[in-house]
């Protein structure tokens, strides 16, 4: 679909991600399967659920580096990130659960 690039504190561009967004359910999510200069493979599935008076989001990502041994490092950065994504979005949009940020 087109071209992303990944900036380094808003500012610095590290990667870039070829965005190819494969399903689309409105309201309920997404599946992306994408290639980066960092990785041959990107799967991001986002799925929407009611809960409550509320909604459960979930992030499943899956992906293979280009470089093997870059591997525990990029999951170990893409984890901080989408936990800071989740945290964010509670803090605008919901209230936090007991046991969580």
């Amino acid at each position: 679909m087109f071209r992303s690039w990944v900036l380094l504190f808003g500012l610095i561009p590290i990667d870039y991600d070829d965005f190819t967004l494969v399903e689309l359910d409105p309201g309920r999510g997404f599946l992306e399967d994408s290639r980066l200069f960092s990785m041959s493979e990107w799967r991001h599935r986002r799925t929407v659920s009611p809960l409550g008076s509320g909604s459960l989001v979930r992030d499943e990502v899956s992906f293979v580096p280009r470089w093997p041994l870059t591997g525990p490092l990029l999951a170990a950065a893409y984890r901080l990130a989408f936990e800071y994504r989740h945290r964010t979005l509670r803090r605008l949009f919901g209230v936090a659960r007991p046991g969580h940020d």
